[in-house]
C-alpha cells in the first residue's frame, strides 16, 4: 500500500494535481528466477479473463536511471485498479540494495522521483 504521503507527492509531482491519474495505491509484485519465467508469468496473467490490462511498462526496454529492470502494469478487476510488477530475482536484490541510496536523494534532499531521474540521466 502506498504511503499518503508518497501518494499526495505522486498527484503533485507527476499528475499536476490530478489524483483520478493513481493507479498504483496498491500494488503486488511477483518474483521470478528467470526473466524466461518472467515472460512466461505476464503470459499467465494475461491469460486471466477476469483481469483487463490497462497499460504495460517494460523497464527491459526503458530501465529507471538505477538501472531496475522489471515489467509494470495496471489491471482492472470490476473497477478496482491495482498495481502488478514482475521482478526477476537477481534485479530486485539490485534493487533493494540500491533502496537506501534512492531514499537518500528522495527524501534526505527532497527531490521528487522526476528530479532524480533527470540528475541520473546528466
Amino acid at each position: 500500500l502506498k504511503s499518503r504521503s508518497r501518494t499526495e507527492e505522486k498527484i503533485n509531482f507527476k499528475y499536476p494535481g490530478d489524483a483520478s491519474y493513481i493507479r498504483d495505491i496498491l500494488r503486488g509484485s511477483l518474483v521470478y528466477s528467470s526473466p524466461t519465467n518472467l515472460l512466461s508469468g505476464l503470459q499467465e496473467v494475461k491469460g486471466k479473463t477476469e483481469l483487463r490490462i490497462l497499460n504495460l511498462e517494460n523497464k527491459f526496454l526503458h530501465p529507471d536511471a538505477f538501472g531496475y529492470r522489471g515489467l509494470d502494469f495496471n489491471v482492472d478487476i470490476d473497477g478496482f485498479i491495482f498495481e502488478i510488477q514482475l521482478h526477476s530475482k537477481r534485479i530486485l536484490a539490485i534493487k533493494e540494495y540500491l533502496r537506501p541510496t534512492w531514499d537518500i536523494i528522495h527524501y534526505g534532499m527532497g527531490w521528487s522521483n522526476d528530479e532524480i531521474e533527470t540528475y541520473l540521466a546528466a
